[in-house]
């Protein structure tokens, strides 16, 4: 696979690396340093923590997580999903208070397309019923079928809407050009908003606001 990451051939790459200690860490590091600017993946062998399948503790999958961000990497990997929605010693919890706190793009691929796309325009918010909003734009104009773009919506409480934020995406991977926002709690409504085009490399547009 380090071969294919050399000619191009891979785009992303999600090794097995079910391991901790001298185990994971280089082997990670090298995996990175092979990777000619593609995205790796690691997948962490969760089901460790599983007392049936090991004796990890859930601060070996943290280390894992910490290191992977400090170097670099483009995310990672649970192995398997079970043990994750399980909350296995807690770590579903874990990860949704300290590390997915919130959503987040695809990782753009520059190697295939690094152009993005126009920026949408003409955005527009109405208010048509108590607890929801409808927001429309014009669509991104330079991309053809094959490449049409979906569209983030972000939301805050102060104006301009910070797009580089990602506790501000309300929402991903729109189709067409309307989005009915309705918050669950409606006291946590944003107040502004702005749209952006994302292409299927994940080249995202100026924003909208």
């Amino acid at each position: 696979m380090q071969g294919w990451l050399g000619e191009g051939i891979q785009d992303q790459v999600y090794p097995m690396m079910y391991f901790r200690g001298n185990g994971f860490y280089p082997f990670a590091l090298d995996w990175q340093e092979q990777s000619n600017g593609r995205q790796i993946i690691p997948g962490l062998g969760i089901y460790f923590l599983d007392p049936s399948e090991g004796n990890w503790t859930v601060d070996e999958v943290e280390r894992q997580l910490n290191f992977t961000r400090a170097h670099g990497l483009a995310g990672e990997g649970h192995y398997r999903v079970k043990y994750l929605m399980d909350n296995t010693q807690g770590l579903y919890d874990i990860l949704e208070e300290n590390y997915y706190t919130a959503p987040a793009l695809q990782p753009a691929m520059p190697w295939i397309d690094n152009v993005p796309p126009t920026a949408p325009t003409r955005l527009n918010v109405e208010k048509p019923a108590e607890g929801y909003w409808r927001i429309t734009w014009q669509p991104a104009t330079d991309n053809d079928k094959r490449n049409a773009p979906t569209y983030v919506i972000y939301g805050s409480d102060t104006y301009p809407v910070d797009t580089s934020d990602p506790e501000n995406i309300v929402a991903q991977r729109i189709q067409g050009t309307e989005y009915i926002y309705a918050p669950i709690r409606p006291w946590t409504a944003r107040k502004y908003f702005a749209v952006t085009a994302v292409d299927r490399c994940g080249n995202e547009s100026p924003a909208c606001r």
